[in-house]
């Protein structure tokens, strides 16, 4: 028998990327006892999603498997940046990952992407490897260093046409700074 004009919902059941549908028609009402959701649109990339289908009055029916991936590469960010060092010290390293407009990370391909002191409150000048190229959509800047002290360099990271991403802020210290206390003698 079908049914007409029933509203039918689809929700996520199994979530391994923590995703939500953020778009569609939701609920779809059924014609000739169907309901085609074709524009549903879950933005975060795993592997694993199922979908569940309710309906009033109705037995849930559960998808099959399948996945997500990730969107065309649109953007950088920094999944970790770059930290407090002294001068001519090596910075803590920073990582730069190539995102698509949801936050996912693009693992294929291969990109070259390059750092640069954006804010430079010393008038330091960057040196080490400034250029690496991506692996499984990130890199790893892990040699750099500025020569002048200053609070407050940012380094920003470009790469081709994507969307560019400038870095916290982070102190570069004048070289012998004073940056813990010990105690001399220990208490007794």
């Amino acid at each position: 028998v079908f049914v007409d004009d029933l509203p039918v919902t689809i929700s996520l059941l199994d979530n391994p990327g923590g995703g939500f549908l953020v778009s569609g028609t939701n609920p779809m009402l059924t014609r000739s006892g169907e309901a085609a959701f074709a524009d549903l649109t879950i933005r975060k990339a795993a592997t694993g999603y199922t979908l569940l289908a309710g309906a009033p009055g109705m037995i849930s029916d559960t998808s099959t498997v399948f996945s997500i991936s990730p969107g065309s590469a649109a953007l950088l960010q920094f999944s970790v940046h770059p930290g407090d060092a002294d001068v001519n010290e090596v910075i803590p390293a920073a990582t730069v990952q190539v995102e698509d407009n949801w936050g996912n990370i693009v693992t294929t391909g291969s990109r070259e992407l390059t750092v640069r002191i954006e804010d430079n409150p010393g008038g330091g000048t960057l040196t080490g490897s400034t250029k690496r190229s991506t692996v499984n959509g990130a890199a790893v800047f892990n040699d750099l260093q500025i020569d002048r002290a200053g609070n407050g360099y940012t380094l920003r990271a470009e790469a081709d046409v994507l969307q560019s991403v400038v870095s916290n802020p982070f102190t570069i210290r004048a070289a012998g700074s004073a940056v813990r206390l010990a105690f001399e003698v220990e208490p007794v």
